[in-house]
C-alpha cells in the first residue's frame, strides 16, 4: 500500500510542475491569452471535464502508457485553465504556491519509496507540510522578498492544501 501512495504523490507533484509550466507560458505570451479567453476558454473547460471523466471512468481499462498520455494532457489542460490564475494575482505567490505544493508532493514520494513507510498516515503529511512551510519561509525572506503578509498566505495555503489530503 505504502508504494501506492508514494507513486500517488510522485504523479501529483508531476501534474502541478506540468499545470504550472503550461499555465505560466500561457500568461506569458498575449496571442495565446487572448485566443483561449476569447476564443477557445469554453471548448478548453469541455475537454478539461471529458479528460477527467475519461480518466475516472477508464482508469483500470486503460494501459499504463495511455493513463500516462491522459493525465498529462489534464495536467496540461488544467494549466491552460489555471492561466488566469496568473494574469490576477503576482507571479512570486502563485510559484511559491505550485512549487511548495509540488515539492511537498515530491518529498512525500521519495520518503514514501526511500523509508518504506506508510505515508498515507497524518504523521508523514503534516512532517512534509512543515517542512514546505519552512522552505516557503526561506524563500519568502531571501528570495521573493514578500511582506510579512504574502507568507502568512503562503502558509495558510500549505495548510489547506495539506488538510484537503486528510
Amino acid at each position: 500500500m505504502n508504494n501506492i501512495f508514494s507513486k500517488v504523490f510522485l504523479w501529483l507533484a508531476v501534474g502541478l510542475f506540468v499545470s504550472f509550466g503550461v499555465a505560466f507560458y500561457v500568461s506569458t505570451n498575449e496571442n495565446l491569452v487572448y485566443n483561449i479567453f476569447a476564443k477557445y476558454y469554453i471548448w478548453i473547460i469541455i475537454l478539461e471535464l471529458v479528460l477527467a471523466f475519461v480518466l475516472s471512468l477508464c482508469i483500470t481499462k486503460l494501459s499504463k502508457a495511455m493513463t500516462i498520455i491522459l493525465y498529462i494532457g489534464y495536467s496540461a489542460v488544467t494549466g491552460l485553465t489555471l492561466s488566469s490564475v496568473f494574469l490576477a494575482y503576482e507571479l512570486s505567490s502563485i510559484i511559491m504556491i505550485f512549487l511548495m505544493t509540488s515539492i511537498i508532493f515530491a518529498l512525500l514520494s521519495v520518503y514514501g519509496y526511500v523509508t518504506k513507510k506508510d505515508v498515507s498516515k497524518i504523521g508523514p503529511i503534516l512532517f512534509f507540510g512543515l517542512i514546505g512551510i519552512i522552505i516557503v519561509t526561506i524563500l519568502n525572506i531571501f528570495v521573493f522578498k514578500s511582506s510579512s503578509f504574502d507568507i502568512w498566505i503562503s502558509i495558510i495555503s500549505i495548510i489547506i492544501i495539506i488538510s484537503s489530503m486528510l
